[in-house]
């Protein structure tokens, strides 16, 4: 499976380790720390090493046989008194621990340590690589229904086959709701899940239970002991979009009854269906876009849908799916319910320092003030100032307009691209295909994926540009037009759905985005409909 390579450098404490790049085989994320005691500088360093292909080990071997090791072997001052900055590649790192171990079947020494800092101090600073990591941005549960809603009902974002669009829904919920990791998500199967009918201990109607047991999280580390969920059926909450009701269809079960003397009604699956994947690809048939018997649904898919649905909604923060993960460890924290050792149970970590060196948010959402003078907290504002729909505008630029997108043929680069191609073009004439597997044909082909690519960045950098603009100036529009006089509209605008929307997604809508009823009687009867 093809990686993708991270530009960005992050800084590196003395005494830590780079983690591993975020993919669909390996689960992990340039900041997703790693859980597992010594091993796991052994485990992050190889994640990072077989990224790519680009130099073989003896390459790096001989780069650090070239160092002139006399500049680093002087002691480490501190920031205030030698210039530079604390800058690593950790890629860079990860190759060169990886390689010493194989090579001399030792761990680096702390001295050796300090010496390879300083090395890539001067590395950084030659350079001129940046120290800023990327924003790690927590969705809680606010954000989730914000997102599932835009998931369930926008149709700026089109699937190629219906199915996936509950998928996605699903998949935001379980990482939201649980805190797994995304590939542990993934790989669910049938198996993985139990439902049950059980009796309500306050004498109301029997509540359906699902249980999910997941047990591929880090495999590639070692097995581990596999960890259930237990998601009971929501009733009278304001918002069915985060009901575990809905994955259950079959119009029998709310008929059913637990017999006398028991306390529960297993409703077992068809074991047929044991090793059939929950969330699975789609592949082109004969007949048209199917959904695929047995192939999972790869993280590389899932990501990019997690991040259009978090432009679609408004959020100005690259949203990926870590984000529920942290969003929902932050929760698992503030909550009294839980402990530390119950919260690292849930999150798969070895230890709680785990949790506050890479999960536990740097934006305090306490009121310090208050509490330090003994006043009511104001926990409800302070939620609402750090979570990530703060910053939520349905108006901010999404993508570029057909002539923006056009502008960028003009950019020197891409411009001298296209000519050598269209130059080539000229030489080998018509039809190209008469050139097929030669020397001019493959220079061709190359020439149009140089172009391709710089014209995406060129169209990255611009709708950066263009939304860094409309973040600077639209908060001065906007005050200049209301104290102008201008009022805003009363209505709320509705969910991102219109006139073109699908039947079979109007309905969707209409079932996952219902309202409770006001009385239990009449919720009931509306479950039972709706199966």
């Amino acid at each position: 499976m093809a990686r993708r390579q991270r530009k960005t450098v992050d800084p590196l404490p003395d005494d830590s380790d780079p983690e591993s790049t975020e993919d669909g085989h390996y689960d992990t994320d340039f900041t997703e720390p790693e859980d597992e005691g010594s091993q796991d500088k052994d485990v992050s360093d190889a994640a990072l090493l077989f990224a790519d292909n680009e130099h073989p080990p003896e390459y790096y071997i001989q780069q650090l046989a070239d160092f002139d090791e006399t500049d680093y072997t002087k002691e480490d001052y501190g920031k205030g008194t030698q210039s530079g900055g604390r800058k690593v590649v950790a890629k860079v790192v990860a190759v060169f621990r990886l390689v010493y171990k194989r090579a001399t079947s030792n761990k680096i020494t702390k001295q050796m340590n300090g010496q390879m800092r300083r090395v890539i101090r001067r590395l950084a600073k030659k350079h001129k690589l940046s120290s800023k990591g990327r924003d790690k941005p927590a969705m809680d549960v606010e954000d989730l229904t914000k997102v599932v809603e835009t998931t369930v009902s926008t149709t700026k974002k089109k699937f190629g086959h219906g199915r996936h669009r509950i998928e996605l829904a699903l998949f935001l919920q379980f990482a939201g709701l649980t805190t797994n990791r995304p590939q542990a998500i993934l790989n669910l199967r049938h198996r993985h899940i139990q439902v049950s009918l059980l009796r309500d201990p306050q004498g109301g109607p029997h509540r359906i239970i699902i249980e999910f047991t997941f047990g591929f999280t880090k495999e590639w580390l070692g097995a581990k002991d596999a960890d259930t969920y237990i998601l009971p059926e929501i009733i009278f909450d304001p918002s069915l979009v985060l009901s575990e009701e809905v994955l259950v269809s079959a119009c029998q079960i709310p008929q059913l009854r637990i017999p006398d003397g028991c306390n529960e009604l297993p409703l077992h699956i068809d074991p047929a269906l044991d090793d059939v994947p929950i969330f699975r690809m789609s592949e082109r048939t004969m007949q048209g876009i199917s959904i695929s018997p047995d192939k999972p649904l790869p993280y590389t898919t899932i990501e990019p849908w997690v991040k259009k649905i978090g432009v679609i909604t408004g959020f100005p923060q690259v949203t990926c799916p870590y984000s529920l993960r942290y969003g929902a460890g932050t929760a698992l924290d503030s909550s009294g319910s839980v402990s530390d050792s119950l919260r690292n149970l849930i999150m798969h970590h070895a230890d709680t320092r785990t949790f506050l060196r890479y999960y536990l948010s740097r934006r305090i959402n306490k009121n310090l003030p208050v509490i330090t003078c003994g006043l009511n907290p104001e926990d409800d504002i302070m939620r609402a100032a750090c979570r990530i729909s703060r910053s939520i505008d349905p108006n901010r630029p999404q993508e570029l307009t057909t002539a923006q997108s056009s502008s960028v043929n003009q950019n020197p680069e891409i411009a001298d691209l296209i000519r050598r191609r269209d130059e080539l073009s000229r030489q080998m004439g018509r039809p190209l295909s008469n050139y097929y597997k030669t020397e001019q044909y493959t220079i061709y082909k190359k020439l149009n994926q140089e172009i391709a690519g710089a014209r995406q960045r060129a169209r990255n950098a611009l709708l950066t540009q263009i939304q860094a603009k409309y973040d600077r100036e639209q908060p001065m529009l906007e005050i200049r037009r209301q104290l102008s006089g201008f009022n805003l509209a009363e209505e709320e605008k509705p969910l991102k759905c219109s006139e073109a929307v699908p039947l079979p997604q109007k309905r969707l809508i209409e079932s996952l985005l219902t309202l409770p009823r006001p009385t239990l009687e009449e919720e009931v009867a509306e479950t039972d409909g709706n199966h």
